[in-house]
């Protein structure tokens, strides 16, 4: 969680945060549901799409950035729903 506080928190926008911090827990309670799911293919898929979101940020790359956020919540969503 603490790549995602530090992405949030550079945004610097007030709506995010707040949405950020009204979820934020749910996401958790995910997470903990779905503790059995880890593998190291979801570890690597999970690494591999921050490193994506963080070299679109570190290149300034608004459209990759906002791209490889978007996979990053599909395929997030597809594993907490166990598909």
């Amino acid at each position: 969680m603490e790549l995602h506080t530090a992405l949030v928190a550079a945004l610097r926008n007030p709506l995010i945060d707040e949405i950020y911090e009204r979820t934020k827990d749910q996401i958790r309670l995910i997470r903990l549901d779905n503790l059995y799911l880890l593998s190291s293919v979801t570890v690597v898929a999970t690494m591999t799409e921050h490193l994506r979101i963080l070299e679109a940020v570190r290149a300034r790359d608004c459209d990759a950035a906002v791209r490889a956020m978007e996979d990053h919540l599909a395929a997030s969503l597809q594993r907490a729903l166990g598909l």
